[in-house]
């Protein structure tokens, strides 16, 4: 019995663990608009970082969300803590660059996730339903 016992809370402290890098059921944090444009960007700083590689293309969604393409494939895009989208719509400061703009390449450490609570202008439409969420700067 106190083996069987001693397995489960094991178990689920383990599923806990993993259930909470996936991602699921976490927000898109804040989103910002401008002229049409959307941003998402992370709403607290993180205490984990992920350390999977965000790196591509800055582009625009059809809805005009703000996202990165690599590989053929595009996922909107949570900016870091503290990024703010110009008031033009058309640049994003990201603490410790210049501004970006669409068509500039970008990377950093983060992960790819499933978010909840997404802006309609931000939901993800590649294969596998998932967001780039950028936390960290390439030094």
């Amino acid at each position: 019995m106190k083996r069987t016992l001693a397995a489960s809370v094991g178990l689920v402290a383990v599923s806990l663990a993993v259930g909470g890098c996936s991602g699921a059921g976490a927000g898109a944090g804040a989103v910002q608009e401008a002229r049409g444009t959307t941003a998402m960007v992370a709403s607290e700083p993180s205490s984990v970082a992920m350390e999977a590689l965000i790196s591509g293309t800055l582009t625009l969604t059809d809805t005009g969300c703000f996202a990165v393409t690599s590989g053929g494939m595009t996922y909107p895009l949570q900016f870091p803590f503290g990024s703010q989208i110009g008031d033009d719509g058309t640049e994003v400061t990201v603490p410790g660059l210049l501004p970006l703009h669409v068509g500039d390449e970008i990377s950093g450490g983060g992960g790819y996730l499933h978010l909840t609570e997404v802006d309609p202008a931000c939901i993800a439409d590649n294969e596998y339903d998932e967001y780039a969420v950028w936390q960290t700067l390439d030094e």
